[in-house]
């Protein structure tokens, strides 16, 4: 958790804490009463079960996109790690965020139309106490994730100019997949929404498109 790597060493030794890092007390619970509520015992509270194919874990591991040749990483990841992860962050050294949450605006009786004046969105987002640490302010440029192709180049000009001045950046969208109690259900099916993420997935919508691309421009693939 606190091993923070040197500049242009991948963080193995970074991990995600997991629903834990949202509350201030944990609590030991016997494991049938635990796979009842859909969530595993093994994390006092709570890691996700066995079903997650990816990793069992809220949110994921953040994914290692592009590294500059100033040390800095661009990461694909979810809004959980975003929001709530104090520590992760700290450890991958994340210092700016692209967020694909923003909800998209319509005109008045125009459903169909996609209302985009306003956006994208360049601001600092506050940062927050958080019971496992301090998720600080971050540089932020934030748009509705059906935005992605119209605004690519603003979103590639900022994430340039961050890497460049060698601040690690995490890119996340509001995209989920399959929980737990819905594949138990039966509810959600592979190929209805990625069904090996959790919740609050990484990677599963324009975050990805957006991590894609940025690759291939990057690395000439």
């Amino acid at each position: 958790y606190l091993a923070t790597p040197a500049v242009g060493q991948a963080p193995a030794l970074c991990a995600p804490g997991g629903l834990s890092v949202r509350y201030a007390e944990t609590y030991s619970i016997p494991e049938e009463v635990g796979q009842v509520h859909g969530w595993d015992s093994s994390d006092p509270r709570y890691r996700y079960p066995a079903n997650n194919e990816v990793d069992g874990l809220h949110g994921g591991v953040a994914t290692s996109i592009h590294q500059h040749a100033s040390g800095a990483t661009l990461y694909l990841g979810s809004k959980h790690i975003a929001n709530y992860d104090a520590l992760y962050l700290l450890c991958l050294g994340i210092g700016a965020i692209v967020d694909l949450t923003a909800d998209i605006i319509h005109a008045p009786c125009q459903d169909e139309f996609p209302y985009w004046r306003g956006y994208p969105e360049r601001s600092t987002r506050a940062g927050r106490v958080m019971p496992r640490g301090i998720v600080p302010d971050f540089a932020q440029i934030r748009l509705p994730e059906d935005g992605w192709i119209d605004f690519y180049s603003d979103l590639e000009a900022f994430i340039d100019a961050q890497l460049q001045n060698g601040t690690s950046t995490l890119m996340f969208d509001k995209t989920t997949g399959c929980g737990p109690i819905d594949r138990e259900l039966g509810y959600c099916a592979v190929g209805d929404r990625p069904a090996s993420c959790g919740p609050e997935c990484e990677g599963c919508g324009a975050a990805a498109c957006v991590a894609i691309a940025y690759r291939v421009r990057k690395e000439n693939l």
